[in-house]
C-alpha cells in the first residue's frame, strides 16, 4: 500500500504591504508543480492586543481552508483512474522528468546524480518497480567506496572519493525520486526507506571570521564583479542562483531600510529580506540598471570559485573558500554577534531552525578555542 503524501496543501504568508502578510496556499499538483491560491486572509503586523486577536481569527480561518482543501485534495485522488501503463515507468525516465521540473542550478546537480546512476547501473531499461532494496545498497555502498565517476583521479593516479555533503546530495535525489514516485503510486514502497543515508551535518562549513571579511575587503580582487557580488552575499546570506538573478522590481524601501521580495531558487519558498546600508550599497543605483538583472552575469559560478580562491590568496587567508561558504560567513558572523537561532534562521530563509543548528556548533567550537586561550595563571 503506498503512502500518503503528508501534505498536499501547505500555508504560507508573503508580504502584501508594509503593515501586513497575506495567507497563501500551495497545493501538490504533480512532481516539482504546485498551485498557488492567494487566501483574502491577513497577518497585521503589531503587537497590541486587537491585532494579535485578529491575527488569531484569521490564521484559524486560513487552517480551516488548509483543511477543506486537503479533504478535497484526497478526494480527488481517490477518484482518479489508474493506468497498467503506470507499472512501465523505467527509473531513467521518471529521474529525467522530475530533474526537469527543477531551476537550472538546481538542475545541474540532478544531472551529475543521472551521471553517477549511470555509470552504476548500466541497464536503461530498468523499470522503477524493479529497484528494491538490495540495489539501493549497493548504489549506497558504490558511493562509498567508489565516490565518482571513471576518470576523477587524484595526484597519485587513485580514484578521488567524494567529500560527505556531496554523496549526500547524490542520496538525497534519488531518495526525493523514488519518494515522487510514491506519492503517484508508481510504486508500493520506497526502496531507500530505511536505509541510513549520508549526514551532511557532520561536515565542515567553510566561512570567513569578521576579522578575515574585513581582511578580505581590504585586498583588492581580481574582478570587481565578483568582489561585489561576493561581499553582498556575504552581507545578506543569499544564494548565488538568487543573486545574480535579482532584478530591479524585486527592491523596494521598507522605512529607512531596503528591502528585497523574491522567491528562493532552492525552495521555491517566497521570501522578503531587509538588508543593511552596506549591501545596499552594493546594488548601486536601481535606476540606472541596464537590462533584466542589477547584477548582470560577469561569469559562472566555477569561475567565480577559481577567483574566489586567488583573491583569498592574496589576502593571506588559508581556508578552502567558495562561493557558497559568504552564506556561511553570513549564518556565523550573525551568531557570532549573538543574534539568536531563530532570526538567523528566517534570515537564512530556513523552513526549519535544524538547519540552522550546525552554525551554532561552529559558534561553540570558537567559545572553545576562546577559553583554551586563556593564560595560564600559575
Amino acid at each position: 500500500m503506498a503512502q500518503r503524501m503528508k501534505q498536499p496543501v501547505k500555508l504560507f504568508t508573503r508580504p502584501r504591504a508594509e503593515d501586513r502578510d497575506v495567507y497563501y496556499l500551495k497545493i501538490y499538483q504533480g512532481p516539482n508543480k504546485w498551485k498557488t491560491e492567494t487566501l483574502d486572509l491577513y497577518n497585521l503586523r503589531g503587537n497590541d492586543r486587537k491585532t494579535r486577536a485578529a491575527n488569531a481569527a484569521a490564521r484559524a480561518s486560513a487552517e480551516r481552508i488548509v483543511a477543506e482543501r486537503t479533504a478535497e485534495w484526497w478526494s480527488n485522488k481517490a477518484n482518479e483512474p489508474k493506468s497498467g501503463a503506470e507499472a512501465q515507468v523505467r527509473l531513467f525516465d521518471f529521474f529525467d522528468k522530475v530533474a526537469s521540473g527543477y531551476e537550472y542550478n538546481t538542475r545541474k546537480g540532478w544531472l551529475t546524480t543521472r551521471l553517477y546512476l549511470g555509470e552504476f547501473e548500466p541497464n536503461e531499461a530498468l523499470l522503477l518497480r524493479d529497484v528494491n532494496k538490495a540495489w539501493v545498497h549497493r548504489f549506497r555502498d558504490w558511493l562509498e567506496r567508489f565516490g565518482g565517476l571513471a576518470g576523477r583521479r587524484g595526484h597519485n593516479g587513485d580514484p578521488r572519493p567524494l567529500h560527505t555533503a556531496t554523496k549526500a546530495g547524490h542520496w538525497g535525489r534519488l531518495r526525493h525520486m523514488f519518494r515522487e514516485a510514491l506519492s503517484r503510486e508508481l510504486i508500493d514502497r520506497d526502496p531507500t526507506e530505511g536505509i541510513k543515508g549520508f549526514s551532511k551535518a557532520n561536515g565542515e562549513r567553510s566561512y570567513l571570521t569578521k576579522e578575515e571579511l574585513r581582511q578580505l575587503a581590504a585586498t583588492p580582487a581580481p574582478d570587481n564583479w565578483l568582489r561585489r557580488v561576493f561581499l553582498f552575499s556575504c552581507l545578506t546570506g543569499l544564494r548565488w542562483g538568487d543573486i545574480i538573478e535579482l532584478t530591479p522590481e524585486m527592491v523596494s524601501k521598507a522605512g529607512s531600510y531596503t528591502r528585497i521580495t523574491f522567491a528562493q531558487q532552492k525552495t521555491g519558498a517566497q521570501e522578503y529580506l531587509d538588508i543593511n546600508q552596506q549591501a545596499a550599497e552594493l546594488l548601486g543605483d536601481i535606476s540606472e540598471v541596464r537590462g533584466k538583472y542589477i547584477f548582470g552575469y560577469g561569469m559562472t559560478n566555477q569561475q567565480a570559485n577559481r577567483l574566489l580562491k586567488e583573491w583569498v590568496a592574496r589576502a593571506q587567508i588559508r581556508k578552502h573558500i567558495t562561493f557558497h561558504a559568504a552564506r556561511h560567513t553570513f549564518a556565523t558572523v550573525m551568531l557570532d554577534a549573538g543574534i539568536d537561532l531563530y532570526t538567523v534562521s528566517k534570515l537564512l530563509g530556513h523552513t526549519s531552525v535544524k538547519t540552522t543548528q550546525i552554525y551554532a556548533k561552529v559558534i561553540d567550537k570558537n567559545k572553545q578555542r576562546a577559553v583554551d586561550m586563556f593564560p595560564e595563571l600559575t
